[in-house]
């Protein structure tokens, strides 16, 4: 492995032999060939750590981190930890990227001076392949504001990071979180950024339906509470930007609206409602939040929460019947 270079491709490994190979064979289709790929195994039970070890011994450019199991999250730092590219970014073992993915945003980059570079993505899912178009504004803190009240994706894999907004200002993905630990960290990156840049091309696929093992494929009131985390831990960030309140009561609202779509009975409703109710704030002014959510919460809010409960199961029956 070299000292330097100019791209760090971090990959977070666990359970992933049925589909690693598509991912990493697309890596290693890059037209752009100065990178490193870190495969973070986490401490995986199936033949992942295999074969990541084999491919690291057919191509120099890849190392491999063996590691006792700890989550997503510390997978993720591991990779930052060990990387030595001028960029990263994150791949997850069960997508695959295009082969000019690297290429396109190494070179918006450069010639930007950016600190940062956005591109749409694929969203893979019973064998369809749906575009997502983004807007990125080049302004960090118009992006941190679509961020934090979610009309700008969090993820890490579209996101070309100079590795030094890391490094520099001590951004560590949470260690305790194994859900929205992009949510807790990517708005602090851009925060930190001098100029953002936006590739108007779909490079990544974000693929939804593959993977058995994917902790956000299990929505439930439990681990939504994970978000609450996330709030917290940008709370403490942005404590002294007046500016950005507003947005974080829309991130909050957005948290208690999905923790309301999860609810299975009147009392977690009840018990949905007892969490951020200075979000009630901004509810009917909030551009993303449905009719039925808004309709759902008001209910909740007037202790008519068997009322709330009876939307929630026709709809989710509705659901039921167009997924079938």
């Amino acid at each position: 492995m070299k000292d330097t270079t100019s791209v760090s491709v971090i990959i977070p490994v666990y359970k992933a032999e049925q589909y690693i190979h598509h991912c990493l064979d697309s890596m290693l289709a890059q037209t752009f060939k100065d990178f490193e790929i870190i495969l973070i195994d986490d401490g995986s039970p199936d033949k992942s750590g295999e074969i990541c070890d084999s491919y690291a011994a057919a191509d120099n450019r890849i190392k491999v981190i063996h590691k006792k199991n700890g989550g997503v999250s510390s997978a993720r730092q591991c990779g930052i930890d060990h990387a030595v590219g001028e960029y990263t970014i994150h791949v997850d073992p069960d997508d695959w990227t295009e082969p000019d993915m690297l290429e396109a945003l190494y070179s918006a980059a450069v010639a930007k001076n950016a600190d940062i570079a956005v591109c749409d993505y694929f969203e893979d899912y019973h064998g369809k392949s749906r575009y997502r178009k983004l807007h990125v504004p080049d302004n960090p803190d118009s992006c941190i504001r679509m961020l934090l009240d979610e009309t700008l994706h969090s993820a890490c894999w579209n996101k070309l990071i100079r590795r030094r907004l890391y490094t520099d200002y001590n951004i560590r993905f949470p260690q305790d979180m194994s859900m929205w630990e992009d949510m807790a960290t990517i708005p602090r990156l851009f925060a930190h950024a001098g100029t953002v840049t936006y590739v108007p091309k779909a490079l990544y696929h974000y693929t939804r339906d593959i993977n058995p093992n994917a902790i956000t494929k299990d929505i439930t009131f439990g681990n939504c509470l994970t978000r609450e985390k996330a709030v917290g831990i940008l709370q403490d960030a942005f404590r002294g930007d007046p500016r950005l309140s507003e947005d974080l009561l829309y991130l909050k609202l957005k948290i208690r609206t999905a923790l309301l779509q999860c609810c299975t009975n009147s009392s977690q409703l009840k018990e949905a409602m007892l969490h951020y109710p200075e979000a009630n704030a901004v509810l009917y002014s909030h551009p993303t939040i449905s009719s039925y959510s808004k309709t759902v919460t008001w209910l909740c809010s007037h202790d008519m929460a068997s009322s709330a409960m009876l939307m929630l199961k026709i709809r989710n029956a509705f659901k039921t019947l167009k997924n079938n």
